[in-house]
């Protein structure tokens, strides 16, 4: 059984200030994981994949929706 963000109380909170700050920068878009004019706008599988790239110098596909499942502990199938 997965537990989301492994029951990890501080990866839970880190990704959630990664998504509000999307959020508030309007970057969060439905069903894309790309770039619009330059600048990343996805959804929130691609933006939370985005901020994980970042800020851990990782270079995952923001559409890989299994390395979200591993990361934060969200089941694929929901995260799609």
């Amino acid at each position: 059984m997965l537990l989301s963000y492994h029951n990890d109380k501080k990866l839970k909170a880190d990704i959630v200030k990664e998504m509000v700050k999307h959020q508030k920068a309007d970057l969060i878009i439905k069903g894309d994981y790309g770039h619009e004019n330059g600048v990343f706008k996805g959804c929130a599988v691609g933006c939370a994949i985005h901020s994980m790239n970042v800020n851990l110098g990782v270079k995952h596909r923001t559409d890989d929706h299994k390395f979200y499942e591993e990361a934060i502990g969200v089941p694929e199938w929901l995260a799609r």
